[in-house]
Order: C-alpha cells, then structure tokens, then sequence
C-alpha cells in the first residue's frame, strides 16, 4: 500500500480499499506506508493532526484493519548527513 501525501489521491486509496471489503471474504493483510499516523508519538517533526488522524482510524475501522505497530528503528529511512 502507498498512501499518496495528496489528500484526493489517499481519499481514492480508502474508497478502492472498502469497495475490496465487500468483493473479499478471506482475511487479509495489507503493508505499507499510508503516509499518516495515529499518535504524536508516531512521527517526529511536523505538526500532528487529529483530523487526519481520525480520517486514518476511520478506514482502518471501515476496512476491518488493526494496526499491528511497527517494531524496530522509530523511522524506516532517514537522511544521510555524511
């Protein structure tokens, strides 16, 4: 999965994810980055948003997702400062 930064596109991303919803009956997981958070603590920098947060809890409960966390380094790339 990628969620686009661009809200229309991320929009699109979860109304194609619900409508899969309802055609597959076997369980699934889904992995990748949806370009949101659901804490503070998920992100460094930036300002968190409750609103997006909210927009992230509400398709994961719509689709029937968990979020299994994330174990390991707190980000999955990071600049290069050599």
């Amino acid at each position: 999965i990628y969620g686009s930064p661009n809200f229309v596109l991320r929009k699109n991303l979860w109304l194609h994810l619900k409508n899969l919803r309802s055609t597959l009956h076997l369980p699934r997981m889904l992995i990748g980055d949806f370009n949101d958070t659901l804490l503070p603590s998920e992100q460094r920098g930036g300002v968190f948003s409750k609103v997006r947060a909210s927009l992230f809890a509400e398709g994961l409960n719509a689709c029937n997702l968990l979020d299994l966390e994330f174990f390991g380094s707190n980000f999955t790339w990071q600049v290069w400062a050599g």
